[in-house]
Formats: C-alpha cells, sequence, structure tokens
C-alpha cells in the first residue's frame, strides 16, 4: 500500500482550506460520505471524509444561487462555498478542507439562499 502522501498532495492540516479535489483526496477508495440529504429546498448535501487526507469538507448539488454550505470542524476554521451562478448550480461544488481525525463530531450545514432558516447535519 503507497504511503498517503504517494496518493493525496496532502494529509491532516496540510489539508486545511485545501481543495479536495487537486489534493486527490475524494477518490473513491479514499471517501467516506457519514452524512448525504436532501434539504428542504431539495439541494443535496454530503459530508465527505478523506480517510487519507485526515480531512472533512462538505460537498453540494442542485443548489440555489445565493446558497452556502458549510463544515464545521471543532477547533478548525469553518470552511464553505457559496453557489454564485447558474454554473455553480448545475455543478457539484465543495468547501475547502477542515482537517479532521475523523468524521465524529463535524458538522455539515447549508445556509438557503434567501435567508431561510439554516439546516445542520451532525456526523
Amino acid at each position: 500500500m503507497p504511503k498517503a502522501s504517494e496518493v493525496t498532495g496532502c494529509r491532516a492540516r496540510a489539508c486545511d482550506g485545501k481543495d479536495p479535489e487537486s489534493m486527490r483526496c475524494d477518490l473513491p477508495d479514499l471517501v467516506r460520505t457519514p452524512v448525504e440529504r436532501t434539504a428542504a429546498g431539495g439541494e443535496q448535501v454530503q459530508l465527505r471524509y478523506g480517510t487519507r487526507c485526515g480531512a472533512a469538507w462538505g460537498r453540494v448539488r442542485h443548489g440555489r444561487i445565493g446558497d452556502r454550505v458549510e463544515v464545521v470542524v471543532p477547533g478548525v476554521t469553518p470552511r464553505s462555498v457559496r453557489v454564485l451562478d447558474r454554473f455553480d448550480a448545475e455543478a457539484s461544488l465543495v468547501t475547502p478542507m477542515a482537517a479532521a481525525r475523523g468524521p465524529e463530531g463535524v458538522r455539515l450545514c447549508l445556509y438557503p439562499a434567501g435567508g431561510g432558516p439554516k439546516e445542520c447535519f451532525p456526523a
């Protein structure tokens, strides 16, 4: 089995704030999805955890322009992404990563466009 650094571009704190896709933390064999929900507005949100990278991130599909998704790891700066235009809304967007020892205690929150009530999902 290759070392994490040979497969992914970062590990733990070195991943903090980085893109999970460009760091290869989202490879199918290296990721878990402890939360997968459809929010009240139809947005599909996921909390993803890169087992080799030691980091968590959020993903949104079918977002609406103005939606914001945030991943919250205790003791780490929250990371978020906002749906800015129709291209973002049609795509799958991910937040930057937040270093985490595991998905336990991590929360994923959706702040819907238009100021509706936030929806949070714990791991």
